[in-house]
């Protein structure tokens, strides 16, 4: 399916704040308008495909995203996703580009039991994070969960882990 739609925010900045290293969004009233327009493809079928643009105001400049995901299930119980998010950011006090990249895994082992994990990337820390989650309803309305996160500094392509923990 193809959608179309027009987007407006407004936002007041009672301080000043950093968004990224040098890049400063000053106090005030922003009002933003703007546009977004995309396609999904049926989730009915093993492969699913989402990609959307939109250009919008974003504070004292302008904002393009991109994005798209697409996801592979072979299967009920297993769910393979990759999506790719490009921020384009122009604004008074300078221009910066996010990039983000992303992988996830599902598996429902049963209606009672699954595992997902997922695997995140930016370009503006230069980090990666892990997130894996297992989910037990033993009772309906009554979960337990198992969560093993790690951070990860990206630097030459290496992958240092920085940060690890597991809550139950």
């Amino acid at each position: 399916s193809l959608f179309a739609v027009a987007l407006f925010d407004r936002e007041l900045l009672d301080d000043p704040f950093e968004i990224v290293d040098g890049v400063t969004i000053p106090t005030g009233e922003y009002d933003n308008a703007g546009w977004r327009t995309g396609f999904t493809t049926s989730s009915a079928r093993p492969v699913v495909v989402q990609a959307n643009y939109s250009e919008r105001g974003f504070y004292d400049g302008t904002r393009k995203d991109t994005f798209v995901n697409a996801t592979y299930r072979p299967t009920a119980a297993l769910a393979l996703t990759g999506e790719y998010f490009l921020n384009e950011i122009e604004l008074s006090d300078g221009d910066f580009t996010v990039r983000t990249a992303r992988a996830q895994a599902t598996l429902q082992f049963s209606p009672e039991l699954s595992w997902d994990t997922t695997l995140q990337w930016d370009n503006q820390s230069d980090q990666a994070g892990l997130n894996s989650r297992v989910r037990y309803e033993f009772r309906p309305g009554q979960e337990v969960f198992v969560v093993y996160n790690e951070g990860f500094d990206v630097e030459d392509d290496e992958f240092e882990s920085i940060d690890r923990g597991v809550t139950v």
